[in-house]
């Protein structure tokens, strides 16, 4: 299967593993279960925005629960109370729709950052920008392809 990330992937010459779905999926739960991978190797991407429409990429293992206010103290000054971005926002800004917004290929103008969790796995599984795959690689080529910045955005910091 191909899509925007696997033509990254091969472009970067980058290795990696397809994990086709047998359908589609939009959850890191269905993600679990269908390709058959651990919660704390899928990395799922929320898109946040405050309300003057700042916004920012944050992605982190499926076990983690992300501090909102740890997030915060990474930004720029002048952004706000952050909040979920909605369906039609995370598709009209990234071109994927919500549960399928991988890591990757993401507008350069769009601050992105990766909880220090993701870097603790051997591996790590990142939407395919299709909802009928996920896309296994390791953690340090995905972080020096996204150009994320490392921070700490857990609640309690749970990783292991």
């Amino acid at each position: 299967m191909e899509t925007r990330v696997t033509q990254f992937l091969d472009a970067a010459g980058v290795s990696y593993k397809v994990l086709p779905h047998k359908s589609p999926l939009f959850t890191v739960a269905d993600a679990v279960v269908q390709r058959n991978v651990p919660l704390n190797e899928v990395v799922k991407c929320i898109l946040l925005q405050d309300k003057k429409g700042k916004r920012v990429m944050v992605c982190a293992t499926g076990e983690v629960q992300l501090d909102l206010q740890a997030v915060r103290q990474y930004l720029p000054a002048g952004y706000k109370r952050m909040s979920f971005a909605k369906a039609e926002t995370i598709t009209e800004l990234t071109g994927y729709v919500k549960g399928s917004v991988p890591p990757l290929d993401l507008p350069t103008s769009l601050p992105l950052f990766f909880d220090e969790g993701i870097l603790e796995r051997t591996k790590v599984n990142i939407s395919s920008g299709d909802p009928n795959a996920g896309v296994e690689l390791a953690p340090q080529d995905l972080l020096r392809l996204s150009g994320a910045q490392i921070a700490s955005l857990s609640k309690g910091a749970l990783h292991g």
